[in-house]
């Protein structure tokens, strides 16, 4: 017994014989732990601190930028005219015969621009380009009369014009909005808008076609936008530049006419306009006021231009009529005239010229600028 007692008492001396070394062990774990903790918070704030402050700075950036965004104005106006690059510009007085409801109006083009010769049947559309042919440029102003074919009533907006489910870049042209609806995807190299005449009863479209390879994309923006800003409504009062007034109160007529051409009376009750420098003596626009042979009676001037020509225009109203064609026979046969027929006192003064150029453009300036008076 003494034996397992000394054997118990042993081993009870062993295990005690070692307290610093189990004291040693225990306590290292913890330290490990702590030191392993705190390195990675501290890590993690290092890391949520980074990411933080860029995350902060890239929502201040786009905040910013919407910001910048939301108070571009809607309306922008086109900028004054500055000369363009290619040259001097040229003023084009535009004018359509008063039976056919369309708006006069001045525009500048550059001075080296062709404008495109259309048939009379076309006073509705201008066409001008850099040159002839394979063109680099090419404006075309186009006006139509204001009617929505699906309601049947007049368009009451530019959107409802453009026919977009979105809102479009408004310029300014004549002082009126105008809905730019070129250039989009499809279409870059193409500069196009739209807007309404001073009455609202037409609608207007001024188009500039550039190179399709983008090539002019900068120089055909500013050219779009300097056409823009020259462009101009006349009405029946303004005075037209480049133009001076005649007047006749023996006759009780007065037109305008371009200011370096110049007017005869040849006869009592007969005028001729000529262009400056012109030789030829029956060239020119001619206004027969004498109320004699076909002009005794409205009706009967109006007989005769409808059967001694081959017509291509006709508009015939109570006190004015207008007529594009080619005569029939006799010395007039072959030739292409223009002639207008107006209710003058007992019977009717007539218009005239051979429809070729400068003749023919200026034709329709004193048609739709005469007067009675």
């Amino acid at each position: 017994m003494e034996n397992q007692v000394n054997a118990g008492d042993q081993n009870t001396q062993q295990i005690g014989q070692n307290p610093v070394n189990h004291q040693t062990l225990t306590p290292e774990k913890p330290k490990t732990n702590f030191l392993m903790i705190g390195s990675i918070v501290l890590a993690c704030f290092v890391v949520f601190g980074f990411g933080g402050y860029f995350l902060g700075k890239q929502q201040w950036v786009t905040k910013n930028s919407v910001q910048t965004t939301s108070i571009t104005p809607s309306i922008s106006p086109i900028p004054s005219e500055t000369p363009y690059l290619a040259g001097d510009w040229k003023t084009y007085n535009i004018t359509t015969e008063p039976t056919l409801g369309l708006a006069n109006y001045t525009v500048k083009i550059p001075v080296s621009w062709k404008q495109i010769e259309h048939s009379s049947n076309f006073q509705d559309t201008e066409t001008f380009q850099d040159q002839y042919g394979q063109f680099t440029y090419q404006l075309v102003i186009l006006q139509q009369k204001n009617y929505n074919e699906q309601t049947g009533k007049p368009y009451a907006t530019l959107k409802e014009v453009t026919g977009f489910p979105y809102d479009v870049t408004t310029l300014v042209v004549d002082g009126r909005p105008a809905a730019q609806v070129l250039p989009r995807a499809g279409s870059e190299s193409d500069y196009k808008v739209l807007f309404f005449s001073k009455d609202t009863k037409l609608v207007f479209s001024i188009e500039l076609d550039t190179p399709r390879d983008g090539s002019k994309l900068q120089q055909g923006e500013t050219l779009f936008k300097q056409v823009l800003s020259s462009f101009k409504f006349l009405d029946s009062n303004s005075e037209l530049p480049g133009l001076k007034t005649y007047t006749s109160s023996k006759y009780g007529i007065s037109f305008k006419y371009p200011d370096d051409y110049k007017v005869e009376e040849r006869v009592d009750g007969f005028f001729v306009i000529t262009a400056p420098g012109e030789q030829a003596p029956q060239a020119g626009i001619s206004i027969d006021a004498r109320l004699q042979g076909i002009f005794e009676t409205y009706e009967k001037a109006v007989n005769y231009y409808t059967t001694s020509l081959e017509l291509s225009y006709n508009v015939q109203k109570p006190n004015l009529s207008v007529f594009v064609g080619v005569g029939k026979e006799g010395q007039i046969k072959g030739i292409e005239f223009q002639n207008a027929v107006i209710r003058y006192k007992t019977g009717a003064l007539g218009l005239e010229t051979i429809n070729v150029e400068p003749y023919k453009s200026v034709f329709g300036t004193i048609l739709s600028n005469f007067k009675i008076i």
